[in-house]
């Protein structure tokens, strides 16, 4: 933990290219599985129907649609989320890997 001029804590880590690289390939597995949520509650929906003709039935279909139609809204929101959180990981993949280069080329005397 690092403290900073104003005297609040700050955390803070470090990762190496290879390190991001397996985190990356961490979220991308998750990231899959959230589309393939995704697409499970776009085929219930299609098939979802009223058990019966009668109002009781209608209802229940409703309000059970509506649930879905939340969970698929939550869903998409999630893969915008981890989308975008691997995006981040990526760019900072890349300039640590940048950094290195640069370090090593340094180092070498370049």
């Amino acid at each position: 933990m690092v403290i900073g001029e104003s005297g609040r804590a700050r955390g803070g880590f470090a990762m190496d290219a290879a390190e991001l690289t397996a985190v990356i390939r961490l979220w991308e597995d998750q990231l899959g599985k959230i589309a393939a949520d995704g697409r499970a509650i776009d085929e219930i929906l299609e098939v979802f129907a009223a058990p019966g003709a009668d109002p009781a039935s209608a209802e229940y279909a409703a309000a059970g649609a509506d649930s879905l139609r939340t969970l698929r809204d939550q869903n998409e929101a999630l893969h915008r989320y981890a989308a975008g959180y691997l995006d981040k990981l990526r760019t900072a993949r890349d300039r640590t890997a940048e950094a290195d280069r640069a370090g090593a080329d340094l180092g070498r005397g370049r």
